[in-house]
């Protein structure tokens, strides 16, 4: 019996060295498990992002064009953030890619301008880990935050 070839993964160093692994090896990393599982959208519009910056034949004010529309996201609720922004923000942190970080923080900023901080709480998955009296407190204490 023929056991079908391992899957592999090709990973580059930043000095250009090029490593082969297997899969299963690659998945020890939370990090390169992240990348490799499930996240194939989110993937895509980070190539489809890098892709688009390289092209030098793109003016400037045409990639801040193309930007707009590219976190343009079709969102059926407006209280809630869509799962791929939250998947592009953490591959750009993961990657270091200071433009896309900037442009998804920018659209989360965007979409919770003029929200209250409960609202606010709502679109994000946080659960409030203070005690009643700590948040008494922080309301006292910062009162101009929570005026209307």
């Amino acid at each position: 019996m023929s056991t079908a070839p391992a899957k592999t993964i090709t990973l580059k160093s930043s000095d250009e060295q090029i490593f082969v692994i297997e899969e299963a090896t690659a998945l020890q990393s939370k990090t390169l498990e992240h990348m490799i599982t499930d996240h194939n959208e989110a993937q895509n519009n980070v190539i489809e992002y890098l892709n688009k910056h390289a092209e030098v034949e793109t003016s400037g004010e045409d990639k801040k064009i193309w930007d707009a529309q590219f976190v343009n996201f079709d969102n059926t609720n407006p209280n809630t953030l869509p799962p791929i922004l939250f998947d592009m923000i953490q591959a750009a942190k993961i990657l270091e890619i200071n433009g896309l970080s900037d442009l998804t923080a920018q659209k989360v900023a965007d979409w919770i301008q003029g929200k209250t901080p409960d609202e606010i709480s709502g679109i994000f998955p946080v659960k409030n880990q203070l005690t009643s009296d700590e948040e008494e407190w922080i309301r006292r204490e910062n009162q101009w935050a929570f005026q209307d």
